[in-house]
């Protein structure tokens, strides 16, 4: 995903050509006039942009006379021109064309169309300036709520809602097979708006996990507590703002609680059930859990703090609940966890109950019969048993509830 790849010089220029062409089509649909604009005796034809970070085109302020001949509507242009800007940028965002390909294009096009910007990043709008948070084990960039927010608010709010809540997703992306050096971002997503999509609120990016936590979350934290103070406003209404969720796995949930990890005898994250080392696994099976009380939110403000919180953790400053806030999320607990473990016991292990080669082969061949009926919106079709072990969570889920019943 996050590796360039290497395409070809004639590839290159198919893809230049077919874009170009595209572009074309649109121009020619959309019938895009070019103005004559005449300054000083020297005649030029087109827009100028402003900056590399604006979209609004603006002519010069000098005087400019018109040709006599030309009956065109000024506004009505320079709307079609910020339109086809804002085109290229979404054909951009889509097919994830790269900065090269995109500027030799806006190369091919600038002598047809003098309002587009001649860079990539001029199109794109990429700051000039971006301000690093500077952390022990590397450097994350704090992008905010309230921004994110605002933009996708341009697409409207869902008319039933009343309030801007929000779910928020933070956990590791290693970025290289060889180097130890990953992301480590923190993504909002709001139910509440039209463009319900997920969006970056900061990123990380260093060795390992962000170090310390408390400045890792300085400014979310910050960005929580003022905007749970005043509301977010919109078109003259305020909506009362509140997190609903943290959704991460096992390891970030620890590591944002503080406390001790999954593996451990104190492991369980709902209750206080302690765990027994057997065959190098920590089991809690064969216990009446009747017995054992449930972990409260309180837990994590009681002095002193219980012995499987390491410390108290930055959270706990935007009031958020560190048990009914932390769901365990049924990708790993449920599809990577139980179900995984199960298909590969029962076609990987040597046990009794290891399926042959020709069972597996006839489960394979009924699998791929229904691959025609699946639709799109699993974004995976499962792979042949030879590969079970490098499933992802999608293919499982879809195997265990779908598939195989």
């Amino acid at each position: 995903m996050f590796k360039n790849k290497l395409v070809g010089k004639r590839q290159l220029q198919r893809r230049i050509k077919h874009q170009t062409k595209l572009l074309k089509n649109q121009i020619d649909n959309m019938k895009i006039p070019l103005i004559r604009f005449q300054l000083d005796s020297h005649s030029y034809s087109g827009f100028e942009t402003v900056s590399s970070n604006t979209d609004l085109l603006e002519t010069s302020t000098d005087k400019t006379n018109f040709d006599s001949d030309s009956d065109v509507d000024l506004e009505e242009s320079v709307d079609v021109a910020i339109d086809l800007k804002n085109k290229l940028r979404e054909r951009v965002n889509t097919y994830n064309a790269t900065r090269n390909s995109t500027t030799s294009l806006l190369h091919i096009l600038k002598p047809v169309l003098h309002f587009l910007p001649i860079d990539f990043r001029t199109l794109m709008g990429t700051p000039g300036h971006t301000e690093i948070v500077k952390l022990n084990n590397r450097n994350m960039h704090y992008f905010g709520i309230e921004n994110a927010i605002s933009k996708k608010c341009q697409y409207g709010i869902k008319e039933n809602a009343k309030k801007i809540s929000l779910q928020i997703n933070i956990d590791g992306l290693p970025l290289f097979k060889s180097s130890s050096t990953e992301f480590y971002p923190i993504l909002g997503m709001c139910r509440a708006l039209k463009d319900d999509s997920p969006f970056t609120i900061a990123l990380f990016c260093g060795n390992g996990k962000p170090d310390p936590l408390e400045s890792y979350l300085r400014n979310i934290i910050d960005e929580i507590n003022s905007l749970k103070e005043r509301g977010i406003n919109y078109n003259g209404k305020v909506y009362t703002f509140d997190i609903h969720c943290f959704i991460c796995d096992a390891p970030a949930r620890s590591y944002l609680r503080q406390t001790v990890g999954h593996t451990s005898k104190l492991g369980c994250e709902k209750c206080h059930i302690v765990g027994d080392y057997e065959n190098h696994r920590i089991i809690y099976a064969q216990k009446n859990l009747k017995l054992f009380n449930p972990k409260l939110d309180q837990d994590f403000i009681a002095e002193p703090l219980p012995t499987y919180i390491k410390e108290k953790s930055p959270l706990l400053r935007a009031n958020i609940k560190m048990v009914t806030q932390f769901p365990i999320d049924p990708m790993h607990l449920l599809f990577l966890g139980v179900v995984k473990r199960l298909l590969v016991n029962y076609f990987f292990a040597t046990s009794p109950v290891k399926l042959s080669q020709k069972i597996m082969k006839e489960i394979d061949d009924r699998v791929f019969i229904l691959y025609e009926y699946i639709t799109s919106d699993f974004p995976r079709k499962c792979r042949t048993f030879k590969e079970l072990r490098r499933w992802k969570a999608t293919e499982f889920k879809l195997f265990i509830l779908y598939t195989f019943l």
